[in-house]
């Protein structure tokens, strides 16, 4: 059975995408990422699909943002790549390292490794901007089915039929 793969930026509604898909579409099997579509294009069967998750860009930084917050306050000793930030505006500017756990920061495959010197440098805002520009260009392509979580919010049943046809 192909896999269906779920990928967003992080704090996009991933899990609750998941639960959907598994209560609607009797045998799914998912697996979620939240690395560029592109990425996670290499690591698929022949068969598998993609869905990317989109949510508006200000909900996405303010649930990061609070994240951050909570996951630093409590965790700034050990993993540094939680790093506390002092108010939104700093956080938005800073480079992004937070997005990706110290496991995946310090590991030496191929992809992490141009993960990082991809993709390292960014800003919270433009690492989002990037990541869902790659989605939008595979969607034109057709190798990905976008799913906008507000169209999921006040729209589920229509937007559960099409993507229940795309897959």
């Amino acid at each position: 059975m192909p896999t269906v793969w779920l990928c967003s930026f992080r704090r996009s509604g991933n899990h609750w995408l998941q639960q959907l898909l598994a209560r609607n579409f009797e045998g799914i099997r998912t697996t979620k990422a939240h690395v560029h579509a592109t990425e996670v294009r290499s690591m698929m069967g022949p068969h598998d699909r993609l869905v990317y998750l989109v949510r508006d860009p200000k909900d996405v930084l303010a649930s990061n943002y609070e994240w951050a917050r909570e996951s630093g306050e409590a965790h700034n000793d050990q993993r540094s790549w939680v790093i506390r930030p002092d108010t939104p505006s700093s956080f938005l500017r800073r480079p992004r390292r937070f997005c990706i756990g110290s496991t995946f920061e310090r590991h030496q495959s191929p992809l992490a490794r141009h993960h990082r010197e991809t993709y390292g440098g960014l800003s919270v805002v433009e690492y989002w901007k990037s990541h869902v520009q790659d989605a939008r260009a595979m969607e034109a392509g057709g190798s990905l089915f976008m799913v906008r979580y507000e169209d999921l919010l006040h729209h589920l049943e229509p937007t559960l039929d099409r993507l229940g046809r795309w897959l």
